[in-house]
């Protein structure tokens, strides 16, 4: 820009190059470093939290067997009134705050 060339096409010195690869990688690292930090897993069941959503997750996670597929999660849901949609959601958040498995292709279990 100093020299007034606008082009498309911007040629760095190797010096340039180098100081902008040094600085990438320990910004690379400093994210990996904080990423690591991160909580593990977000606790599911909060009382805290709106206690009648804290009681129907719980009842819903009560009422599924110990292995079951979508079928029998969906069943279940029907039964305590939970929306097909709200039950998926459930079962994706059990998952990963680790209160499920997913064993395989529509396949979960309690560990």
């Amino acid at each position: 820009m100093e020299d007034g060339n606008f082009s498309d096409d911007i040629i760095c010195l190797d010096q340039d190059y180098v100081i902008a690869k040094t600085i990438i990688t320990v910004l690379i690292q400093h994210n990996a470093k904080v990423f690591n930090e991160l909580p593990k897993s977000t606790p599911i069941f909060n009382p805290a939290k709106n206690g009648e959503k804290t009681k129907l997750n719980q009842a819903f996670f009560d009422a599924l067997p110990p292995e079951f597929d979508r079928k029998t999660y969906l069943a279940v849901a029907e039964k305590l009134k939970i929306p097909p949609k709200t039950a998926e959601k459930y079962i994706s958040r059990f998952c990963v705050g680790g209160q499920l498995k997913h064993l395989a292709h529509d396949s979960y279990g309690k560990p």
